[in-house]
């Protein structure tokens, strides 16, 4: 394979959230090697991402995907080669990721350092369909996993003035470290502050409950107006209860926390609710549950949503826990 063919299967594996460990390396050496390469990977984000913007609730993957090469082949985009369409052909399907990236302003979504510009800075707003999830390189390199369903907004001058970030929804960050000006995501009434680490943010807005679960370094979490701190360290997680305001700090397996990165459902006596929630979001449905005391049954399961179809899952949570079910479309009663 050459270096050519190489950088194509990286920048779509990037796009497409498919990159496995030390790609992202990879990609980043291949764009520093030559102007054309950089310019390659701005015109394969620029189809990727007007395909997947057009929907803003229900991704199919696979549509997507065939758009994406009918553009490519329409537009005589560099890279539009018969291996590259065959080698994703047969699993582009079972992919869920997908990014829409609404830049506000004349800036772009780039790998790299961005230089100041004279202009007044705006915001580059990230945003996930439900059913989707995906990868995010930012400007410092700090890679971000985002969930479906998640939005996440920083400023231009990313890197430059501030590493701020507000973020409604679940992602996973693996900060690069700048002792000078530490990273800062906002969620909700939530801060947290990196202090060189790897880390896992849940915090939807229609959510009973914020969870920070640390995986590698520490983390400074602070609510209240910055009144309220904790500091975590690796196999801990804070809980902020929404409805209560009340804040605990448990023991727990960090890794359990990220196995939605790479599409396994790990539901751990988890309250059906949540769970519904959780489905919701992954596969772009409406769930409802009729009977009230489902809704605090505990369920324990393990599935992969990028192999298990929605109705797989429900009929398997069903036939476990006794629990009666139909579906119409995108419509899943639980009774």
């Amino acid at each position: 394979m050459t270096s050519d063919d190489r950088g194509q299967y990286l920048v779509i594996d990037f796009l497409t959230g498919n990159m496995q460990p030390g790609e992202m390396e990879d990609l980043r050496q291949w764009l520093s090697q030559s102007e054309e390469n950089r310019n390659y990977f701005t015109d394969m984000k620029d189809l990727w991402f007007s395909v997947v913007c057009d929907s803003e609730y229900e991704f199919d993957a696979e549509k997507a995907y065939e758009e994406f090469w009918n553009r490519i082949n329409s537009s005589q985009a560099p890279g539009s080669r018969n291996n590259l369409r065959n080698k994703y052909k047969g699993w582009i399907k079972y992919s869920a990721a997908a990014i829409c990236a609404v830049i506000l302003g004349a800036t772009s979504f780039i790998i790299g350092k961005n230089s100041p510009t004279p202009h007044a800075w705006t915001d580059v707003v990230v945003q996930v369909p439900m059913g989707a999830r995906t990868n995010v390189l930012l400007p410092d390199s700090t890679e971000v996993q985002l969930n479906a369903g998640t939005r996440m907004v920083y400023s231009q001058n990313y890197g430059i003035e501030n590493r701020n970030i507000i973020l409604n929804g679940e992602a996973c960050f693996k900060v690069k470290h700048n002792e000078e000006m530490p990273l800062t995501v906002r969620s909700g009434e939530m801060k947290i502050q990196d202090v060189g680490t790897v880390f896992n943010i849940r915090n939807y807005n229609n959510d009973d409950t914020a969870i920070v679960t640390l995986i590698e370094g520490e983390v400074k979490v602070m609510l209240d107006g910055n009144k309220t701190q904790s500091n975590l360290i690796p196999d801990e997680r804070l809980v902020f209860d929404k409805r209560d305001g009340s804040v605990r700090i448990d023991k727990t397996d960090a890794t359990a926390s990220t196995q939605w990165t790479i599409g396994t459902l790990l539901f751990d006596e988890e309250k059906l609710t949540d769970i519904a929630k959780n489905l919701e979001r992954r596969y772009g449905v409406s769930i409802t549950i009729k009977q009230e005391d489902l809704r605090n049954r505990r369920i324990y399961g393990n599935f992969s949503s990028d192999e298990q179809s929605i109705t797989e899952i429900i009929d398997n949570i069903c036939t476990v826990a006794g629990i009666r079910y139909t579906i119409e479309g995108k419509s899943i009663t639980l009774y």
